[in-house]
């Protein structure tokens, strides 16, 4: 199956919310205020689709250049992020989404640049990656992907949710 090709699917979303919990089994990532898509990157474009699947580039143009930072053609969820004082912004971001005029969607990138922030690798070249464990994921996506301002790689804590939510920790 080629992912890339069929560019169909959606992105992985949380579940259902729990409260924090130490495991060797999980890895906890941070919840950023952002908006979900699927990214399908090669040599020559960028394409970021939403969970409905609708393209997202023509509001968000100054991501039209993250496939440069990328080794080869790979499909990547991940978030897509505002940020505002360091901190993503959703109010922003949401509001970016809702514009259609041209001069309005250039004012808002130069103004406040989204970001697009990957969480997992689903292929990378031909290969497709969804039985391949996690961890192994992660890591063929940090050998992929070169970070730049437009396009970061999300951290994880490995088996310390817990104290990776709370205040002394």
């Amino acid at each position: 199956m080629d992912l890339f090709q069929e560019r169909n699917l959606s992105p992985m979303m949380i579940a259902s919310m729990q409260a924090p919990f130490d495991s060797p089994d999980w890895i906890y990532e941070l919840k950023l205020d952002g908006c979900r898509c699927i990214a399908y990157l090669d040599g020559n474009e960028t394409v970021l689709r939403n969970k409905r699947n609708m393209e997202l580039l023509p509001r968000f143009p100054e991501l039209n250049q993250i496939h440069r930072q990328v080794k080869q053609k790979c499909v990547l969820d991940g978030e897509l992020v505002v940020m505002v004082n360091g901190v993503p912004d959703f109010y922003e971001l949401q509001k970016r989404t809702l514009l259609t005029r041209r001069v309005k969607i250039e004012l808002g990138a130069g103004r406040l640049p989204a970001s697009f922030v990957a969480y997992d690798c689903l292929q990378c070249g031909d290969r497709e990656l969804l039985s391949v464990p996690l961890l192994s994921r992660k890591e063929i996506l940090a050998e992929n992907v070169a970070e730049g301002e437009r396009l970061a790689l999300s951290r994880y804590i490995p088996e310390k949710g817990d104290t990776a939510v709370s205040d002394d920790g």
